[in-house]
């Protein structure tokens, strides 16, 4: 059953959901910031409420633009160039935003979201 796509991901979706996944301090203030900047237009979907080819992204619009959040420590030594990769063969568009940008410039942070949609 495993490679049924749909089988797959509401499998995933029900293992995080029974977890309690919740956003982390960084994912809840980015979210203040998306909702200040872009009001209604981005979902926080870490906690598997949308699962995409078996990985959970961080954020969605509810098309197919997806944010995911680098933190500097966890995600040290990625480019995102792998995430970016794989979600792109599943039609989805993706912008990595990094935790040092965000805390240190998120004004460019902003512009880069609104040209990313």
């Amino acid at each position: 059953k495993w490679s049924d796509e749909e089988f797959k991901a509401r499998t995933i979706s029900k293992i995080m959901s029974s977890t309690g996944k919740h956003p982390n301090n960084l994912e809840k203030r980015f979210l203040e910031s998306l909702e200040k900047w872009f009001s209604g237009q981005w979902h926080y979907v870490g906690n598997g409420t949308l699962i995409v080819g078996g990985k959970s992204p961080d954020f969605w619009n509810g098309d197919h633009k997806l944010i995911e959040l680098f933190g500097d420590y966890w995600h040290r030594g990625d480019t995102g160039e792998e995430r970016i990769a794989y979600f792109q063969t599943l039609g989805y568009e993706t912008l990595i935003v990094w935790e040092g940008n965000y805390k240190n410039d998120p004004e460019s942070v902003k512009t880069a979201i609104a040209e990313f949609c």
